[in-house]
């Protein structure tokens, strides 16, 4: 199990790429304030990057990579979605220091002949938040993935881990 959630996807849009630009250009608000925008983030006409908007606080919103370019018959838009940066830096040390002390204790109980099974809750803790925080991503990309596809009128789109 990798510790980072990746999807990635390919959007096939019947939208015209000037049309498509203009739509994804719209829908894209600043992350300063919430003006009803679905994503916040930057477009620049062929790459974007964003997040969608969230009326609270998701850490686990999936970041949104990716091109948009002409295809017979319309547009595609692919990337990649992933957790920020700083959120995996962030849960790498909430995973790292509980292990590291799991570890400590378990030689100690090695060298010692003294085990407490109350030690082995930890790895399971960690298991528990590598799973949940796996749900949260993959909850939230399924909800942006729509939103894409409902903004470019995407009628079929494949996604790959």
């Amino acid at each position: 199990m990798r510790i980072q959630p990746r999807r990635a996807f390919t959007l096939l849009s019947p939208l015209g790429l000037l049309e498509a630009r203009s739509r994804l250009s719209d829908a894209i608000g600043t992350a300063r304030y919430d003006d009803g925008r679905p994503f916040t983030g930057q477009f620049d006409g062929r790459t974007f990057d964003v997040m969608r908007t969230s009326r609270g606080r998701n850490s686990f919103r999936a970041r949104i990579r990716g091109t948009i370019e002409p295809v017979a018959g319309g547009s595609r838009a692919q990337g990649t979605m992933q957790l920020h940066e700083a959120v995996v830096l962030f849960m790498v040390v909430l995973f790292l220091i509980p292990m590291w002390l799991f570890v400590q204790m378990f030689i100690n109980a090695l060298r010692t002949q003294l085990w407490d099974v109350w030690m082995f809750a930890i790895p399971a803790v960690v298991l528990a938040l590598m799973v949940l925080m796996r749900l949260a991503f993959a909850h939230d990309s399924r909800r942006a993935l729509k939103e894409l596809e409902a903004l470019l009128n995407s009628d079929s789109f494949t996604t790959r881990s």
